[in-house]
């Protein structure tokens, strides 16, 4: 009889091959070698893997499963390989003049400044420019740094090879993905296509090669949303107690994270009401908070104390920066953004680049780089993988009523993953509003909107009570912008 289930832990075991032969190709000064022996290794890995799942006895749809994943692994380390560490546009730092790979600020200031001392940086965190972020990500990233250093590798390489750290990530908020579209009982080839969505979507071949907290904060909230799911269909302290820990973790790496404790305080308040085990709640409520709230709160709590510091600080640019781009309610929500489609690329022009829902289609796909628009074949595919996002994001909004209209999955299912877009789509707006500058409209503050739009597509494409024509239209829209990432991500490396 064959077995249900594939090689759950490929990604680990190609994750940590890749980045030890990245390290013993330093040791042996063989950089030169790393764009070749990496993919191969990779592919080694992946195929040993796949057929490691096959001679255990997965089935057909679970072996292609794990060949998609894979091939979507395999393309993001070679973006990752390609892309130099400071290919990120979201407040790297300000480089030392003369002094290669070393910053004096940003992101990479914070976390070389750790790597340097052995500590926290002293000081009020608003004096240097994103030092005001929580200090997980950069402790974590620094320790890397510290192992990697061991090999007598330069920092440049040394942050080159820490690419392969939030590609790690990466790879693991895709895993958790697939843990929660199974939650929702996706399967088959509505499965494929549901987490084909997310493993190829550009976001993670662009966070994946950036240097920034922000794919260690998509994977607690990815992490949250699956445990909640588990907790409340069964009361497991050990689901609890990892709750805990994604959430306080979470909010130490960004305090944004925050947002899907809301969510998890409703599920637990209406597992509290319906499940009548008042004292056993109580004693897991308990457990968490004491877990989560010293972890969550440490870092606000402390500057506030120390420095004076607002619990929700951040840091914003002047209103006379050319990104501004004002408060037009009207203009910059309307669905009408014409002027804003005519270029599929930001362009950091406050004439044209400033409706929310126009920049974060572009910043969802593209994030904030671009091309001239002379070169035709990177623009037509950039199109369409533009388009066909739009498309579904737009249909994805259909299919959320459709889907709470006929009970497709469960009322606190169901529930959920619509909170989750409020909660993240109401946040980015007043974001937006709150700091009128071009890069506050960017994708990455609302990515677990991403799942919900997977697991609607998924559970639309195996509803019995969906048109075939309707299916045919949505699985092509999909397969079209999967086909359209791995051109651009893949084939042209944007």
């Amino acid at each position: 009889m064959k077995q249900k289930t594939e090689n759950k832990y490929w990604w680990l075991f190609a994750s940590v091959g890749v980045w030890l032969t990245a390290m013993i190709l330093e040791g042996m000064h063989r950089v030169d070698t790393e764009e070749l022996v990496l993919p191969v290794m990779a592919l080694l890995l992946i195929g040993s893997s796949v057929w490691w799942s096959l001679h255990k006895g997965a089935d057909r749809m679970e072996t292609l499963l794990l060949v998609f994943l894979g091939a979507s692994f395999f393309l993001r380390l070679l973006y990752c390989v390609d892309q130099p560490f400071n290919c990120s546009l979201h407040d790297l730092g300000t480089a030392y003049p003369q002094k290669e790979g070393w910053y004096q600020d940003g992101h990479l200031g914070y976390l070389q400044e750790i790597f340097q001392k052995g500590a926290l940086p002293e000081g009020d965190p608003r004096e240097k420019w994103s030092f005001y972020n929580p200090p997980f990500f950069y402790v974590v990233a620094a320790l890397m740094l510290k192992v990697q250093s061991l090999f007598g590798i330069s920092m440049p390489r040394n942050l080159e090879n820490l690419q392969l750290f939030t590609m790690f990530f990466a790879t693991a908020a895709i895993q958790v993905s697939v843990a929660i579209l199974r939650e929702f009982q996706i399967k088959g080839k509505a499965l494929l296509l549901s987490v084909a969505l997310v493993a190829f979507h550009p976001y993670f071949f662009l966070g994946g090669a950036a240097l920034n907290n922000d794919m260690l904060s998509v994977l607690a909230i990815f992490v949250t949303l699956l445990y909640t799911i588990r907790w409340y269909k069964e009361m497991r302290t050990s689901y609890i107690v990892i709750l805990a820990f994604s959430i306080g973790l979470g909010m130490m790496t960004k305090l944004s994270v925050g947002l899907i404790a809301v969510m998890v305080a409703i599920v637990f308040l209406i597992k509290f009401y319906k499940s009548k085990q008042y004292l056993a709640c109580i004693k897991q409520f308990v457990l968490f908070g004491v877990l989560c709230i010293p972890l969550g709160m440490y870092w606000p709590i402390r500057n506030a104390v120390l420095f004076g510091m607002p619990l929700v600080y951040v840091q914003a640019l002047p209103l006379e920066d050319p990104q501004f781009v004002g408060y037009d309610v009207l203009k910059r929500l309307s669905l009408l953004d014409l002027q804003g489609w005519k270029d599929p690329f930001l362009r950091f022009n406050a004439e044209v680049d400033y409706n929310l829902w126009t920049c974060l289609a572009k910043t969802a796909v593209f994030d904030e780089k671009s091309v001239e628009v002379s070169q035709w074949q990177i623009v037509m595919v950039a199109k369409c993988l533009l388009y066909t996002g739009v498309g579904l994001g737009g249909t994805s909004v259909v299919l959320e009523i459709l889907h709470i209209v006929r009970r497709e999955a469960s009322r606190l299912m169901l529930a959920m993953k619509a909170l989750v877009v409020v909660l993240f789509l109401g946040s980015y707006i007043k974001f937006c509003f709150q700091f009128p500058m071009i890069c506050s409209m960017n994708f990455r503050y609302v990515v677990p909107v991403l799942l919900v739009i997977a697991v609607n597509v998924g559970l639309y494409e195996q509803s019995s009570k969906a048109k075939r024509a309707g299916k045919a239209l949505i699985g092509g829209i999909s397969v079209l912008f999967v086909l359209s990432s791995i051109v651009v991500y893949g084939v042209l490396q944007l």
